[in-house]
């Protein structure tokens, strides 16, 4: 029996983070099935006919990772990102070298394997510029690709499956019965989750995804640092790996199966002694609300609800939604009894 060979699997051996590589694949794709490149651009809402295909093609002060162009009709540049991200000057100048073209469209797409937002200011030039601007994620070009009739296409749509370029799967509760340590659907609702926390309120400063270091207890939370405020939300394999991880001083009784637990912090009170965090911490549990349960590492106000009846999306992006909306209620909650003391962005994205 024949064997059936993926040429885009056996060129990424070992190159799975090389954003360059990948971005060269496509530009393969395109050149040896041509028509492909009309099912980009209609995903785009553009049309043109056969496009030439260029990849790290040089501009001033920089160079394109992928450029599409249809002489007249549109000239489409993508930017290529797996885990590093954009800037405002990047952008800019693929956005003045596309406005210098003289076609009926222009396009830049931010092509990218994590959730990436447009840098401040640029949605404004390119608007000024008359440039259309578009996000896509690898997973949409791996759904688009994978649907195609292109045998070369679905090829490469599976080995963008198999670096996990995909949309995942939801979390489940019997995920953590699964795995000895932290299921890969945890990793990523809490990785995918990262870019919406930073919504959170108002002086964005750093944010950190800590997991367990002992392997004896599985959990798995991401804390965002404000100027007023530090913002956890993460999820555990049970009550008492909560516990361990996070150093939970409860005062409500276990829950069982698995939880999600959102904890906050004012920074302010780093300027007191410890004692006094604590003491400012016991005091918001004891105001009591929905879910709080008592106070991470002992000055950290939190809220635990059993992951079953939290995360009943029964998909990924649905779950991130419901991690992001427990996220902002328990904020909410702390902000309205006088614990934090910054300013709610009103964020519900």
């Amino acid at each position: 029996m024949a064997t059936s060979w993926n040429i885009f699997s056996i060129a990424r051996r070992g190159s799975a983070d090389d954003e360059d590589q990948l971005t060269e694949l496509l530009a393969y794709l395109l050149q040896e099935e041509p028509s492909l490149a009309q099912v980009l651009l209609a995903d785009l809402g553009l049309k043109a006919p056969r496009c030439s295909i260029a990849t790290q093609r040089r501009v001033e002060d920089g160079r394109l990772d992928l450029e599409l162009d249809s002489s007249g009709h549109v000239h489409v540049v993508f930017e290529s990102k797996l885990g590093s991200s954009t800037d405002y000057e990047q952008c800019a100048k693929y956005i003045e070298h596309l406005a210098s073209s003289e076609v009926a469209a222009r396009a830049l797409v931010l092509l990218t394997k994590l959730d990436e937002h447009w840098p401040p200011g640029i949605e404004k030039l390119a608007a000024k510029r008359q440039v259309q601007l578009e996000r896509r994620r690898w997973w949409d070009m791996a759904r688009l690709l994978g649907s195609s009739p292109k045998p070369l296409a679905r090829d490469f749509a599976e080995m963008l499956e198999q670096e996990g370029l995909i949309v995942p799967g939801p979390l489940r509760e019997e995920d953590w019965a699964e795995v000895d340590g932290i299921p890969a659907a945890a990793v990523a609702l809490l990785t995918e989750l990262r870019p919406r926390l930073s919504t959170l309120s108002n002086g964005h400063r750093r944010q950190a995804l800590y997991s367990g270091r002992d392997k004896t207890y599985r959990s798995i939370y991401s804390l965002a640092y404000f100027q007023r405020a530090q913002i956890a939300v993460g999820v555990a394999a049970s009550w008492q790996d909560l516990q361990l991880h996070r150093r939970l001083k409860a005062t409500t009784q276990p829950l069982n199966g698995a939880v999600i637990a959102a904890s906050v912090f004012d920074p302010a009170l780093l300027k007191m002694p410890e004692s006094a965090r604590g003491e400012a911490a016991e005091q918001a549990v004891s105001v009591g609300g929905a879910d709080v349960a008592g106070a991470c590492w002992g000055t950290f106000p939190t809220c635990v609800a059993p992951a079953v009846s939290t995360l009943t999306a029964s998909d990924f992006l649905g779950q991130v939604d419901q991690v992001y909306d427990y996220a902002v209620a328990t904020a909410e909650h702390f902000r309205s009894i006088g614990y934090l003391k910054d300013v709610s962005t009103g964020h519900r994205q």
